[in-house]
């Protein structure tokens, strides 16, 4: 599974990567870069293939974070 490099402002994808450190070095990049009018672009993030699920359902932060934890499998039911 890839990563996925997303707009932070509306969520949609913008390029996969295979790799997390291709992803990550593509983001610190994009977000030192400029607009033509001198004006920060807007902010990009990366995360794995299906924590960028979450965000195309439309979770808001708080829920995201949440699902994201439920989807690592690491919590105990008893």
């Amino acid at each position: 599974m890839g990563f996925v490099v997303y707009n932070k402002e509306n969520g949609r994808g913008e390029r996969y990567y295979k790799t997390e450190s291709v992803a990550k070095s593509q983001v610190t990049r994009h977000n030192k870069e400029l607009d033509w009018r001198g004006r920060p672009v807007p902010e990009w993030a990366h995360c794995s293939y299906l924590e960028y699920e979450g965000i195309l359902m439309g979770m808001n932060d708080s829920t995201w974070c949440m699902w994201k934890f439920f989807q690592q499998g690491k919590f105990v039911t008893s």
